[in-house]
């Protein structure tokens, strides 16, 4: 059994590698944010204080912002150079969750399980960097927390950076109530708790603010049809092959990916206490994204702590069936995790052939054909990011492929219309 877990240990370490490379090695990106975001800073300054004084746009996450900047200029703009960063980041919030395991008990190599498929699209696409972010300072947060002396105050602050990092860190009052909870059993101080009021106060303060701002007409606006189909696509997600996004959770995948969480509850059942507090960990970041009708895969990055706690939580498990179960349904996982890589990989390169071609073009317009879904996906970022910029040549699509110049296949290839 020693020996089996040793080389499922292995086998996960090089999938993660592999997707690593994957990700990092990735010639184009996924969205056209960060091809905004190099036509705002080109020639000027990285730094815009009017992310941090413009509270009343759509987002306020000034400090995820200046990060994706940063980045973009640190990598000069190369797409390869900016997944390599991102991967890079990841992989330090990676070491410092390893730091918080360890704090409280779990196994510090479930860690290894860092690149499920909750992780991946937040890492590939690289205008997620405030995802990556607000995980950084959540993790430093629960750090603070979990300190020896009244250093961990600082928690306080730490969670207000993540808090401008991204909306959804406001989900972290939940880990922080756990962490300040097991600090007190701990050590029987009471300032954790202290800390963990405080937070949660920030917390709502913060989500009562931009509730209070009116999004409606656009597709962030808040509603509750279809809550319940998105969580249950949320869940099921990771363990759903086929499915690069929560969104394109559909037909057998749902049995697939539901029937794996069944399996992975029943070997958790030994774990309860462990499997309840990953849950509610995993849980509290989907409550401010559900009622959101876009579903996007990055918005499953801050799940990930609370799902390797479910994961540490199963591979306890004494029971030899449920636990082979289990490692089954995470070795899915990362299968899936490999398959989600690929696929931003390949639509990178799509959109970055796909940008080259509309730069070589002569005058008049460039018409193009993208064939469902990927090939009018890839065309979609195009023609949001010449129109809003107001780019020559104008990007025309058409349905027709026969009248078009160029076409996108559905498996990413960009050719010219004969």
């Amino acid at each position: 059994m020693r020996h089996a877990a040793t080389v499922a240990w292995a086998g996960t370490a090089i999938a993660g590698t592999a997707i690593a490379w994957l990700v990092a090695t990735n010639r184009g990106f996924y969205h056209a944010d960060e091809l905004d975001v190099l036509h705002i800073t080109a020639g000027g300054p990285w730094w815009d204080w009017a992310w941090f004084t413009d509270a009343h746009s759509l987002f306020y996450r000034p400090l995820g912002y200046a990060w994706l900047a940063a980045q973009l200029r640190a990598a000069g703009g190369d797409p390869a150079t900016t997944h390599t960063l991102s991967v890079l980041h990841h992989l330090g919030n990676t070491a410092l969750l390893a730091l918080v395991f360890a704090r409280i008990g779990v196994p510090r190599r479930t860690v290894i399980l860092a690149f499920l498929p909750t992780a991946v699209p937040a890492v590939a696409w690289a205008a997620a960097a405030y995802d990556r972010l607000a995980l950084t300072w959540c993790c430093v947060a629960a750090l603070l927390l979990l300190a020896r002396r009244p250093l961990g105050l600082l928690a306080l602050p730490a969670f207000g950076l993540a808090l401008v990092a991204k909306e959804a860190s406001i989900a972290f009052a939940v880990p922080a109530a756990l962490l300040a909870w097991h600090s007190r059993r701990r050590d029987g101080a009471r300032w954790p708790i202290t800390a963990a009021i405080a937070i949660a106060i920030l917390a709502i303060t913060f989500a009562a603010w931009r509730i209070s701002l009116p999004v409606s007409g656009t597709e962030y606006s808040p509603t509750l049809d279809g809550v319940a189909i998105r969580l249950a696509r949320f869940a099921a997600f990771p363990v759903a092959p086929g499915a690069v996004d929560p969104a394109a959770v559909w037909g057998w995948q749902w049995a697939g990916g539901l029937l794996g969480v069944a399996l992975v509850a029943v070997a958790c059942i030994g774990s309860w206490r462990l499997a309840l507090a990953g849950l509610l960990c995993a849980a509290a970041p989907m409550a401010p994204i559900a009622i959101l009708p876009k579903v996007e895969g990055h918005y499953l990055y801050l799940t990930t702590p609370g799902l390797l706690l479910i994961c540490a939580a199963a591979l306890r498990c004494r029971e030899p069936l449920a636990r082979t179960a289990a490692i089954a349904v995470l070795a899915v996982g990362i299968a899936h995790s490999l398959s989600v890589a690929t696929f931003y990989r390949t639509f990178g390169a799509a959109f970055d052939d796909l940008r080259r071609a509309h730069h070589d073009a002569g005058p008049g317009a460039f018409v193009v054909h993208g064939e469902p879904w990927l090939g009018e996906a890839v065309v979609d970022r195009l023609v949001l990011h010449t129109r809003r910029w107001s780019m020559a040549p104008a990007v025309e699509t058409t349905t027709d492929p026969a009248s078009a110049q160029w076409i996108v296949t559905n498996d990413g290839i960009v050719r010219r219309a004969r």
